[in-house]
C-alpha cells in the first residue's frame, strides 16, 4: 500500500474505550452457499465425477470419495495429493481477492478399490483375463476369490516389483506420484 499506515478505532459500545488493532491482520472467511457443492465437502464424503457436487456415498453416481481437505497459500504444486492414499483426483478453488486455495483431493468411492491396498491386503480380478486395473479390488483373504496379496507398495508408476512378484497394478501420475503395486499369487 506504498508505506501509507491505516488506523482503525473501534469504540467498545457505551463505555468510551477504544481500541486500536494497528498492525493487525484481519482474515474474513466465508463459505461457500451450495450445500452440495464439492467445496464443502469433509473428509468422507463422496462426489459425482460428473458434475462435482456432494453425493451420499450409497448413491448410484457417487465415483469419488473425499481423501483430504485443505487450504494452501498459492496454486499447489504437482502431485497435489502426494500423501493421499487411493487418491486419483483434486478439485482445487481460489479466486481472485485471495492467494489462499482450496484444496480436495479425492481417490475412488468404492472403498474395495485396488488404490486402497496396503502389503498384506489380498486382491481379486473380475475377470481372469483382465488387463484393467480397474477390474480389480480388495477382497478378505478368507475368500474364495483372493487370488493375490500384495507385497509391496510404492508410490511411483516405475512398475518395479521385487523378485518372485506374480503381477502387479500401476496407476499413472498426475494428483499422486504414480502407484505401483505388485503382487503374489496365493
Amino acid at each position: 500500500m506504498g508505506g501509507r499506515r491505516f488506523r482503525l478505532t473501534v469504540r467498545a459500545s457505551g463505555r468510551g474505550r477504544r481500541a486500536d488493532i494497528r498492525r493487525r491482520a484481519i482474515v474474513v472467511c466465508a463459505n461457500d452457499t451450495d450445500a452440495t457443492s464439492i467445496g464443502t465437502a469433509k473428509l468422507g464424503d463422496c462426489g459425482d465425477r460428473n458434475t462435482m457436487k456432494k453425493v451420499a456415498c450409497t448413491d448410484p453416481g457417487a465415483s469419488q470419495r473425499v481423501l483430504s481437505v485443505r487450504t494452501v497459500y498459492g496454486k499447489p504444486a504437482r502431485p497435489e495429493c502426494p500423501d493421499d492414499l487411493g487418491a486419483n483426483s483434486v478439485f482445487t478453488r481460489g479466486n481472485d481477492k485471495t492467494d489462499l486455495v482450496l484444496v480436495v483431493c479425492m481417490g475412488p468411492a468404492d472403498l474395495s478399490d485396488s488404490r486402497y491396498a496396503v502389503v498384506g491386503d489380498c486382491i481379486t480380478d473380475d475377470n481372469v483375463r483382465a488387463t484393467s486395473a480397474s477390474a480389480t479390488h480388495r477382497i478378505d483373504c478368507g475368500g474364495p476369490g483372493a487370488r493375490y496379496e500384495v507385497t509391496d507398495r510404492h508410490d511411483s508408476n516405475d512398475n518395479a516389483c521385487p523378485a518372485g512378484t506374480a503381477v502387479s497394478l500401476t496407476y499413472g501420475s498426475g494428483t499422486t506420484a504414480g502407484l505401483t503395486i505388485c503382487m503374489r499369487r496365493r
